[in-house]
């Protein structure tokens, strides 16, 4: 599966190259001051990795604790500040069972990406990969042998905490000629809906990062700030409550005539402080996503 997955990836990604991208501090030379983050692209920006989990699929499913086994079944490394060039922004892990089964775990970092784009690119990689070897019935270039250890591979990281570190709503509004001021009215808005539907009062010094994506150019600017100034709008907009769509699953298939038996998908953060995405309008879409996820 590892090598077949190799080659369909390689082909899926020419219609995502930002996928493939690192991030670096930009040099004065190209007009900057030297701390902005900028990204790269170039084919050493998402990583492949296989795992082996000493366990049957049906076993696992009906672990106790699974939510927090799922995280293993997903890589994630956290961006070095310092040599952020280094550092992939997205890894797709394979982990194979003792009973042949296997899953397909996919991390993506938000300035890659929302939700919808991480969702289309899952579908698109599971069309491609099906294309290749089904329709075309293509033998793999690659072929990666087994590991023979039992133990997982690689070591379980961090998510399993920040799975479990917030909660998450998501919004989707109406309103795609939106100021960039405005923008900040709207995600003020959605944070006092999310306070209120969750039950918590985050207080004027909530410490949160605020990613705002223009969806026509694809430019993304993040700040980090405490709170946000309420900006006046003509009208409140109405805060319609969004979230993944579970039917994807039913779209998305590796092995021909075989459906996946449990998807699982959550946004990660840092316990100490809030996320605000706000992702306007993409091509072809007339509203504003923004997804809110407090600690």
């Amino acid at each position: 599966m590892v090598g077949r997955l190799k080659e369909s990836l390689g082909r899926a990604l020419c219609q995502y190259p930002m996928f493939t991208g690192r991030v670096r501090w930009a040099g004065p030379d190209e007009g900057r001051d030297g701390r902005e983050l900028v990204i790269v692209s170039n084919d050493s920006g998402m990583r492949l990795v296989e795992a082996k989990y000493p366990m049957h699929m049906d076993e696992f499913l009906r672990l106790e604790d699974r939510e927090a086994a799922e995280s293993e079944l997903v890589y994630w490394d956290d961006l070095k500040e310092q040599d952020p060039q280094f550092c992939p922004l997205a890894y797709i892990q394979v982990t194979d069972f003792e009973c042949g089964g296997y899953s397909i775990g996919l991390s993506l970092s938000a300035l890659l990406g929302d939700t919808s784009e991480l969702s289309g690119f899952l579908e698109h990689l599971a069309a491609t990969h099906l294309d290749i070897f089904f329709k075309q019935n293509k033998l793999p270039a690659f072929y990666l042998p087994k590991r023979k250890s039992t133990k997982l591979y690689p070591v379980p990281n961090n998510l399993a905490r920040r799975r479990h570190a917030g909660q998450t709503l998501l919004y989707r509004i109406h309103n795609p000629e939106s100021s960039t001021a405005e923008l900040n009215g709207l995600a003020l808005s959605c944070i006092k809906d999310a306070e209120r539907k969750l039950g918590v009062d985050l207080g004027p010094d909530f410490e949160l990062t605020l990613c705002t994506k223009d969806g026509s150019t694809g430019d993304l600017a993040v700040e980090k700030c405490k709170g946000l100034t309420w900006v006046g709008l003509n009208a409140l907009p109405k805060l319609n409550g969004a979230k993944w769509d579970d039917k994807i699953f039913d779209q998305v298939t590796f092995w021909e005539g075989h459906k996946p038996v449990r998807g699982a998908y959550w946004i990660g953060l840092g316990v100490d402080e809030g996320l605000v995405m706000v992702y306007t309008s993409p091509l072809g879409d007339s509203a504003i996503h923004i997804t809110v996820s407090v600690p």
